[in-house]
């Protein structure tokens, strides 16, 4: 009867998948170890970085939709702040792409309840 093989990893296959080297990188083993936690950490950063950018393009999307009405971004969000009004910003770029209608209603409820 024929014995089932036990499938074994190597302790380093999860440092040459993931980062596979040439030359002096790839054979010394303490080289690929430290260069894949700098690679990951820099994914870390980079994925940071990626939410700001994220972040900025939502704001120039609420501030061009709010300068047809006569209005800047920072008064608005200042309004919505005061009135308690509480929507993330990717809701508000979401809003002023979509339903132009829910904004004019949050610039009326704001100057509304100001006034």
């Amino acid at each position: 009867m024929t014995r089932a093989v036990k499938k074994t990893t190597n302790y380093l296959s999860k440092y040459y998948d993931a980062n596979p080297m040439i030359g002096r990188k790839g054979v010394n083993f303490n080289n690929i170890k430290i260069l894949t936690q700098k690679n990951l950490t820099k994914s870390y950063i980079d994925r940071k970085l990626k939410k700001g950018v994220y972040r900025k393009i939502n704001i120039s999307n609420i501030s061009n939709v709010l300068s047809n009405y006569g209005m800047n971004y920072s008064s608005f969000i200042n309004n919505l702040n005061k009135n308690n009004i509480e929507i993330n910003r990717l809701m508000l770029s979401n809003l002023c792409i979509t339903e132009k209608n829910s904004i004019l209603s949050l610039l009326y409820a704001c100057t509304k309840i100001q006034s």
